[in-house]
């Protein structure tokens, strides 16, 4: 994150997100067009380090596109429904529980407009928040939001694939060394340490008889 910059956390940081609000949070940059993750984590308790240092550095690439005087402006509220049929609309820019925020974030260079989605929100939400950007000029479509209502598809965050991938690996290390572990206490027998080797059985192995 620049030096001398605490602008746009802070104005981040003071956004009215609703309690019922996911953990995870994403601001699609309109510049790119790539979603990146502004996570709630920040104004939690009992954060771990790389968290928050993960969760800043999300910031950056805006940052970067806007210049050090970047600020957030929250312009609208849109109500989850997303439907804005006559007096709709009002109603979903005044509602204070909502799914969807747009913003214009202003800096030295150009306004860039970013459009904050709920993960989930439906796509009929999603559509109706390009639209009335696009009405407004704030906001280009983006191609990874187009499609049909209702298809239910989502914006992954590059931090929920982390995570995905993290877990993943976690839990390859976590079996690997429970294999090892049991490796360790149940040493192989004689077969299984020959079929291991490679070396083909010797016929049926035989069980002596149950002693009654």
């Amino acid at each position: 994150m620049q030096e001398g910059n605490p602008s746009v956390l802070w104005d981040l940081l003071k956004l009215e997100i609703p309690k019922s609000a996911a953990d995870l949070i994403v601001i699609v940059c309109s510049e790119c067009g790539n979603p990146y993750p502004i996570l709630d984590y920040l104004k939690r308790e009992g954060l771990r380090e790389f968290e928050r240092e993960r969760a800043l550095r999300t910031l950056e690439h805006i940052i970067v596109h806007l210049g050090v005087n970047a600020r957030v402006e929250p312009l609208i509220r849109i109500y989850n429904n997303g439907s804005f049929s006559e007096g709709a609309r009002e109603k979903a820019e005044a509602a204070l529980e909502g799914a969807l925020y747009v913003f214009k974030i202003t800096g030295d260079k150009d306004s860039v407009g970013a459009l904050l989605l709920h993960p989930a929100a439906p796509e009929s939400a999603k559509l109706a928040a390009i639209n009335l950007c696009r009405e407004k000029g704030w906001l280009e479509p983006l191609e990874s939001l187009k499609g049909k209502r209702g298809n239910g598809r989502r914006v992954l965050s590059e931090a929920a694939r982390a995570r995905k991938a993290i877990k993943s690996r976690s839990l390859l290390e976590m079996r690997d060394a429970k294999g090892e572990r049991g490796r360790r206490m149940h040493p192989p027998s004689g077969a299984s340490q020959r079929a291991a080797d490679g070396a083909p059985l010797r016929g049926r192995v035989q069980r002596a008889p149950r002693k009654r």
